[in-house]
């Protein structure tokens, strides 16, 4: 901190418990213990501590009485008089209020918002998109599916997984990982990526009514490839990027995420994919869980 810099603590609420009786400028509340301590850890490093409640506004009834009341209170419990202020000012580096929220600078954030998911965990509720694409190729290559029902489902892996999801891996994840252990395994993604790219666009370019050898084993290859490639950013990426993270941060790609999906496919994009899925799945008779529940011997 510089030495014009300061922080500014609320008083009721924050600093002193909060008196819910008749309001009186005079009186204060007892202090709260932990913040009480923590103020006195701050004068003792020699930071410049203001007390900054609406009590002492120049519009506020009994804001001399308040003044007062403070300079003593002050004294009394922490062996010196600080300041009272119910203005903030350029030098004010940090906040303490018990009715304050902390936004995230110029972009409107709100630090702790429920709202909006992690970037990691919006990856992940994609990735079952993709999973269940490919529980439709394993069922094809058991009994080969009619065309539309495959092009249907491999434009949703070219355009969202593709042209979408491994886009935001790649401009917003992956580079964290730059000059890391997890480096070399990170540019296998960014192949595994290209080449899922190329298959596609070769298993839909080839595309017909009767399935060739060559078909089948672009599926193969897809299910292959994306399974474990799925799993390894679940289980081992995502929870690194996690755990190496600010929430701050987080929640930033967070939003940025969402509104880049929002952007692209409309509020309702994801929602409208699923439900695609469960068409496709419906004509496939592959429709929901039971059938793949196993059987005792």
């Amino acid at each position: 901190m510089g030495t014009r810099d300061w922080i500014g603590i609320d008083l009721d609420g924050t600093l002193a418990e909060e008196d819910h009786g008749p309001y009186d400028p005079g009186r204060i509340g007892r202090p709260v213990a932990s913040m009480l301590n923590r103020v006195k850890q701050w004068l003792k490093e020699g930071k410049r501590v203001k007390i900054l409640t609406a009590r002492v506004a120049s519009t506020h009834p009994g804001a001399v009485i308040s003044r007062t009341a403070i300079r003593y209170w002050t004294r009394h419990f922490l062996g010196t008089e600080l300041i009272a202020t119910s203005e903030k000012d350029p030098d004010m580096v940090a906040l303490y209020d018990d009715r304050a929220f902390r936004v995230i600078e110029n972009t409107g954030l709100i630090v702790g918002a429920v709202d909006v998911s992690s970037p990691t965990e919006d990856l992940m509720h994609e990735h079952g998109v993709l999973r269940r694409i490919l529980a439709i190729y394993e069922h094809s290559l058991t009994g080969f599916s009619s065309v539309e029902i495959l092009r249907t489902a491999t434009e949703i892996l070219r355009d969202f997984l593709g042209g979408f999801h491994e886009k935001m891996e790649e401009k917003y994840i992956f580079p964290h990982f730059a000059g890391t252990a997890l480096a070399s395994e990170v540019q296998t993604l960014i192949e595994q990526h290209r080449v899922g790219g190329a298959l596609v666009a070769e298993f839909l370019a080839n595309l017909s009514e009767d399935a060739s050898a060559r078909e089948i084993r672009v599926l193969q290859q897809l299910i292959r490839m994306y399974t474990p490639h799925a799993a390894y950013e679940d289980t081992v990426l995502f929870p690194a990027f996690k755990k190496s993270t600010t929430s701050v941060k987080k929640q930033q790609l967070g939003d940025i995420f969402e509104r880049a999906e929002e952007d692209k496919f409309g509020s309702d994009g994801f929602k409208q994919f699923v439900e695609t899925l469960d068409k496709l799945e419906k004509d496939l008779g592959t429709s929901g869980l039971t059938q793949y529940t196993g059987r005792l011997p």
